[in-house]
C-alpha cells in the first residue's frame, strides 16, 4: 500500500492474487491498475514522493514501472539477477534514483537505479543479510539510505556503495518496516517481530517503544507528515496509534472488522485519513485519525 506525493490524493493497494488497485480521490473510488503486469502476484507498490505520475510495483517475478499513475505498466528488470521484489525507496531529491530490495536467494540484496528503473546495478557491499524487507531513503541527505533485513538494520551514507549494520539496541532484529521522521531526519522507527524500536541518532542506537502495544509483531509503520509525533502501526491484532513519538500506544480498531493488518498509510491530502490493508484482501479507511474505520 502506498500514497502519492502530498496533495495528489493517489492511493495504491495490492492484493496478492488480484494485482493492484488505484484511487485518485483518497479512496472514494477505486479502479484496477494492472494493464501490462503479466504476473498478478504483487508484493509491493511505491509511488514517487515527488512525481505523481511515476509508480513502481514489485512482484514475485520482477519489477514494473508506470509513468501514468498506474494506468499502464512496463517491466523494469534490466540488471536484476533476483526478481523477487520486496521493497522500493525513491530519492526525494532525485526521482531518478531508486533503490530496490529483494527477498532471499541467488543475487538477493539491494539494487540501485539512477535512471528511474530503466536499469539496475546490485549495490549490496557490506550487507551481512541480503533478505530485504524494507528500505527508507533519508529525505534530507540523499546519499543516506536504510535497509531493514531479516536480521537487523543497515545504513549507507554513500548512496549504496557501502553498507554497515546499525542495530545496537535492536533486540528484535527481524525488521518488517522502516519510517523516517519527515521533519527530524535523525529520528527513525523500525517495526519488527518484537515491536517498535526508535532511534534518535540516525540508527546508531535503538530503544524499544512498545508501551501499550499489546501485539508486538509489527508489519507496517506510518507517520503523520504534519505532526510527526503521531504514528500508526499495523499488526495481527489491528491498528495501534501513538501521539507522543512512540512512547505510548493505544489500539484504534473501532469498525475494523478484519484486524489482521498488513499495511497502514496516511493519506497525502488529509493526514486525518488513514488507510489500512488487511490479509483478508480488504481495505479500510479512517477519516478521524484512526478512531473509527469503514
Amino acid at each position: 500500500m502506498s500514497v502519492g506525493p502530498q496533495g495528489s490524493g493517489d492511493v495504491y493497494v495490492i492484493s496478492y492474487r488480484g494485482g493492484i488497485a488505484q484511487s485518485q480521490d483518497s479512496g472514494s473510488s477505486w479502479a484496477p491498475a494492472v494493464q501490462g503486469i503479466s504476473w498478478p502476484f504483487a508484493s509491493t507498490v511505491t509511488a514517487s514522493p515527488s512525481d505523481a505520475s511515476v509508480v513502481y510495483a514489485g512482484t514475485t517475478s520482477g519489477a514494473y514501472r508506470s509513468v501514468d499513475r498506474g494506468a499502464t505498466w512496463s517491466p523494469a528488470n534490466t540488471g536484476l539477477t533476483n526478481r523477487t521484489v520486496a521493497a522500493f525507496a525513491v530519492s526525494a531529491s532525485d526521482p531518478g534514483t531508486v533503490y530496490l530490495g529483494t527477498g532471499s536467494g541467488t543475487g538477493s540484496g539491494i539494487y540501485k537505479s539512477t535512471n528511474g528503473g530503466v536499469s539496475w546495478v546490485r549495490a549490496s557491499n557490506g550487507l551481512a543479510n541480503t533478505t530485504i524487507r524494507a528500505i527508507a531513503a533519508d529525505p534530507g541527505t540523499p546519499d543516506t539510505v536504510y535497509a531493514g533485513t531479516a536480521s537487523g538494520v543497515f545504513k549507507t551514507v554513500d548512496a549504496g556503495d557501502n553498507w554497515a549494520e546499525v542495530s545496537e539496541g535492536l533486540t528484535s532484529r527481524a525488521v518488517n518496516s522502516l519510517t523516517i521522521d519527515p521533519q527530524t531526519f535523525s529520528n527513525l522507527y523500525a517495526g519488527t517481530t518484537g515491536g517498535v524500536f526508535k532511534s534518535t541518532d540516525g540508527g546508531d542506537s535503538w530503544s524499544p517503544a512498545n508501551t501499550g502495544l499489546t501485539t508486538l509483531g509489527v508489519r507496517a509503520l506510518a507517520i503523520d507528515y504534519t505532526v510527526p509525533s503521531t504514528l500508526y502501526v499495523g499488526t495481527a491484532g489491528g491498528v495501534f496509534k501513538s501521539d507522543d513519538g512512540g512512547d505510548n500506544w493505544s489500539a484504534v480498531n473501532q469498525g475494523l472488522t478484519n484486524r489482521d493488518v498488513a499495511y497502514v498509510v496516511v493519506d497525502s491530502v488529509d493526514p486525518q485519513t488513514i488507510f489500512a490493508g488487511t490479509r483478508g484482501n480488504s481495505a479500510f479507511a479512517s477519516h478521524d485519525g484512526g478512531q473509527t474505520w469503514n
